[in-house]
């Protein structure tokens, strides 16, 4: 099953976390001020992406430049549904 994430936007894994067998990637959405989480345990046969979102704190760091290392300041991280 295909997540309606995985189709909206680009994912980026920060350099410190390629390679990983536990992959987890971000993404922005820039309209709603969210950082997407997607993480995928390799480890397991069916492999299976699990999403979650966090509100970006627009009082903190707002950067957004994962080839770089760098994720903006968010909040709490929620579990989304596929």
């Amino acid at each position: 099953m295909t997540s309606r994430f995985a189709s909206a936007f680009d994912f980026s894994i920060l350099p410190a976390d390629q390679g990983q067998i536990v992959e987890i990637a971000y993404a922005v959405d820039f309209q709603s001020d969210l950082l997407i989480r997607r993480t995928i345990d390799r480890s397991e046969s069916d492999a299976t992406a699990v999403y979650a979102f966090a509100e970006i704190d627009c009082d903190g760091a707002t950067t957004f430049e994962p080839q770089n290392g760098v994720l903006p300041d968010v909040g709490e991280w929620t579990a989304c549904s596929r």
